[in-house]
C-alpha cells in the first residue's frame, strides 16, 4: 500500500502528458480548419473539460462509447466554436477530422486484409 500514492503521483502526470500531446493534436487541426483562433491554451481547456464527456460515456457498457463519441464530438464542436470565435461548420470540421482519419485508417487496413488473405503474394 506504500507504494499507492506513487502510482497515483505518475499517474496524472502520464495522464496530463498525453493531453497535453492529444491538444498539441488537436490544435493543429483546428489551425487547419480554422485559421489562427484563440491560441493552443483554447483548445487544452475545451479537450480537458470535453473529455470528461468520454471518461462518463465509456462507464456505460455496450451504448455508453457510442452515445460518448456522438455527444463528445457535438460538445467538442460546439466549445471550439466559442473558444476560437468561428463558425460552426468550421469548428466541427476540426473536431470530426481525427474520427474522420481514424476510420479512414480502419477502412484501409480491413481492405489491405481482406485482399491480402484473397489475393496470393499480395502485400508480400
Amino acid at each position: 500500500m506504500a507504494c499507492l500514492p506513487v502510482v497515483l503521483a505518475v499517474f496524472a502526470v502520464c495522464l496530463a502528458l498525453f493531453t497535453f500531446v492529444v491538444a498539441l493534436f488537436w490544435h493543429q487541426l483546428v489551425v487547419i480548419a480554422v485559421g489562427k483562433g484563440s491560441g493552443f491554451g483554447a483548445t487544452f481547456r475545451v479537450l480537458a473539460y470535453t473529455s470528461v464527456i468520454y471518461a462518463l460515456g465509456f462507464l456505460v457498457s455496450f451504448v455508453g462509447p457510442l452515445v460518448a463519441v456522438f455527444f463528445g464530438v457535438f460538445f467538442s464542436g460546439i466549445a471550439v466554436r466559442a473558444a476560437h470565435q468561428t463558425s460552426t461548420p468550421r469548428a466541427m470540421l476540426a473536431v470530426a477530422l481525427p474520427w474522420i482519419f481514424y476510420l479512414v485508417l480502419n477502412l484501409a487496413l480491413v481492405l489491405y486484409g481482406s485482399f491480402a488473405g484473397a489475393a496470393p503474394g499480395f502485400g508480400r
